[in-house]
């Protein structure tokens, strides 16, 4: 997001898949901090350390972006489980009010499907890519 964002004439497209575009929904959970601290982060794995550090600051991050979400005039496709416990499906929602410019922009919401699409629905994503791929091509010939 952020690259597509700060480097526009560098991306053709953006694809998120139960990704999240707004602070409002992100949850920082009394973990993620202790997970920082010196001790502490020595003795967790470092995978749940690095996520801590993420969604610690994933809010702040996100509310630098949200004024520039308008300036996105590329395609873009979000994939998002209804039934997603880690990030809101409301995204989808958010992200038909601030990315109007987005040309298009494709949103395909999953009944019963969590966050954990990009284990078992390959087959989705793969069709998604293909999609925005063929739209790039056309906004360049």
């Amino acid at each position: 997001m952020f690259i597509a964002i700060n480097f526009p004439d560098d991306i053709s497209s953006m694809l998120l898949v139960s990704g999240t575009l707004c602070a409002q929904f992100e949850k920082v959970k009394w973990y993620n901090f202790p997970a920082q601290w010196g001790l502490i982060r020595h003795l967790l794995p470092h995978d749940f350390v690095v996520s801590s550090y993420e969604s610690a600051n994933l809010p702040s991050q996100l509310s630098e972006l949200y004024p520039k979400w308008p300036t996105l005039q590329m395609p873009v496709a979000i994939i998002q489980g209804l039934a997603d416990k880690i990030v809101n499906p409301k995204t989808a929602d958010f992200a038909e009010k601030v990315l109007i410019n987005a040309s298009p922009l494709l949103i395909q919401r999953l009944p019963g499907m969590d966050h954990l699409i990009p284990f078992y629905h390959h087959d989705i994503i793969l069709k998604k890519i293909w999609d925005l791929e063929k739209l790039t091509n056309e906004n360049h010939d």
